[in-house]
């Protein structure tokens, strides 16, 4: 991964753990959600756009090698890259926030999500990791489908299955799971934790 990709995941990354920190305190005012989410979407439109830049001038690269001529190889990309149009409706990273951030927004306004076949999928099922069936110890999110696995289990299913696809039933995304698409989901690690000290407070009243 060359350093503008590390750099670009890195950002990707703060933005998504960014809308899970901001839906953790979400109402139902209408103008404040609006805002945010389009705040978000924003910055990931722009994120992309630099994306399918990059990939379009390293594109005009590869094609001015086998030009050994130096004032050629100059000519040549100026020319290429006179002509680059891209187009962000384009750029699986955006479509695929839209698709998450969407759906955290509904999930954290009480909002149920269903899947094409009718499935609701609710938050309380997520609290299980799908392979292990165990609780969920750090919580993940996918980029697309938004289902949420524990981030040791899915490593290690990966290890052994590199085409695993998501376990949950209905679930539209039929990519295999890589851990590139998922994110850390920073607010269903709060509220973990959160229900872990009220069990111990109420243990310790008992």
């Amino acid at each position: 991964m060359s350093e503008f990709s590390s750099k670009l995941e890195k950002v990707a990354s703060s933005i998504h753990k960014s809308v899970e920190l901001t839906v953790l305190n979400l109402t139902n005012e209408d103008d404040f959600v609006t805002q945010s989410k389009s705040t978000y979407t924003y910055l990931m439109k722009i994120l992309s756009s630099h994306e399918l830049d990059h990939q379009a001038y390293i594109k005009c690269i590869d094609q001015c090698k086998s030009n050994p001529y130096a004032g050629a190889f100059e000519k040549d990309f100026r020319n290429l890259t006179r002509n680059i149009t891209t187009d962000v409706k384009d750029s699986k990273r955006y479509k695929d926030f839209e698709k998450f951030v969407d759906a955290a927004y509904k999930r954290d306004l009480g909002e149920a999500s269903t899947s094409s076949e009718g499935m609701t999928v609710t938050e309380s099922l997520q609290r299980t990791d799908p392979f292990t069936k165990k609780p969920i110890v750090n919580p993940v999110r996918h980029k697309v489908c938004n289902h949420v696995y524990d981030k040791d289990s899915l490593a290690n299913i990966i290890k052994l299955n590199a085409r695993v696809r998501c376990p949950y039933v209905g679930c539209t995304n039929k990519e295999r799971l890589r851990m590139v698409d998922v994110v850390q989901d920073v607010g269903m690690r709060i509220r973990l934790a959160t229900e872990a000290e009220s069990n111990d407070d109420e243990s310790d009243s008992d």
